[in-house]
């Protein structure tokens, strides 16, 4: 059963302009509603990425170093995949996200910040900016939402190694909250799977990480479950390109038809050439490239 205590939502509403599309499988990938069957994944095996200073004020710098990298493992240890992430440190405010990814905590100005505007529920948000012609990601940021001790608010969190010990009962557990962030970091959205393949209600212990809501001190999180593992294998299969798993968009006719460029058929004049036109179509936008300006996607915890 899930323990009683306040209920952190992942960034409920966050997906504003981004919807996330289900697979056949329960894993559920974030696509644009531009163009369902393109899905946000990255183009390289090797993602680098950095700590923004100052990092954590509620868990010990080294201890929260060591969450956080272990929340990007549990995403490239599973053997059917080969993609990694390269740790570059804790970095500065001078270095761009643009040049390098980055988790950052939020100590202040969390629902508005400038013209930022975040969810008072998150406890974290992950944004990332991609090619809206083809899904590949340029850059992301895991924004955690976490209050400085010196200066508590009600909208922020506390975090702990809740694997040791959760003074606080009111304290998330860092890395849970981080391994679900990074699954968004590489493309996943949130599964609303809460039944098993007998259609029996999931315990707390087998919920994919991706699931959208959290207890404080729960680190069940933490591990990947067997829908994570499919999203995952199926976006970074080892030793082949990155794949789409979008679906293509509902229509009417199918794509491609066996009616020769031209002719006329019962369903009237130049009938086979729309056909083809649909396809040439589909074609030309997935070959589309800096054609349109990077597109952004916001989901978290």
């Amino acid at each position: 059963m899930r323990r009683s205590g306040r209920l952190a939502w992942f960034g409920i509403g966050l997906l504003a302009s981004f919807l996330p599309i289900s697979s056949a499988a329960a894993f559920v990938c974030t696509t644009g509603t531009k163009a369902k069957f393109i899905s946000i994944h990255w183009n390289t095996r090797r993602v680098a990425w950095a700590i923004q200073a100052p990092g954590s004020l509620t868990v010990d710098p080294e201890t929260a170093k060591d969450l956080i990298q272990s929340s990007f493992r549990a995403w490239s240890e599973p053997r059917c995949t080969d993609l990694s992430f390269e740790f570059r440190g804790v970095v500065g405010l001078e270095v761009p996200l643009e040049s390098l990814s980055q988790v950052r905590f939020i100590h202040e100005n969390w629902q508005s910040d400038g013209d930022i505007t975040r969810d008072a529920r998150a406890v974290a948000l992950t944004t990332m900016h991609y090619e809206a012609a083809t899904g590949i990601i340029r850059y992301g940021v895991i924004e955690v939402n976490e209050i400085d001790p010196a200066t508590p608010r009600a909208d922020g969190f506390t975090f702990a190694d809740a694997a040791i010990s959760c003074p606080d009962t009111a304290a998330m557990d860092l890395r849970a909250v981080l391994t679900h962030e990074v699954g968004h970091f590489i493309g996943l959205a949130h599964t609303d799977k809460v039944l098993d393949d007998h259609d029996q209600p999931l315990t707390l212990d087998r919920q994919p990480t991706m699931t959208a809501s959290v207890l404080p001190c729960d680190i069940w999180f933490r591990t990947l479950e067997v829908d994570d593992l499919e999203g995952l294998c199926t976006i970074y299969p080892e030793g082949r390109s990155a794949r789409q798993c979008g679906t293509l968009p509902d229509q009417q006719g199918s794509y491609v038809t066996s009616v020769p460029f031209g002719c006329t058929t019962t369903g009237g004049p130049g009938a086979g050439a729309f056909a083809i036109s649909l396809l040439l179509a589909r074609i030309f936008l997935m070959r589309r490239r800096g054609s349109e300006a990077c597109s952004s996607h916001r989901s978290g915890r």
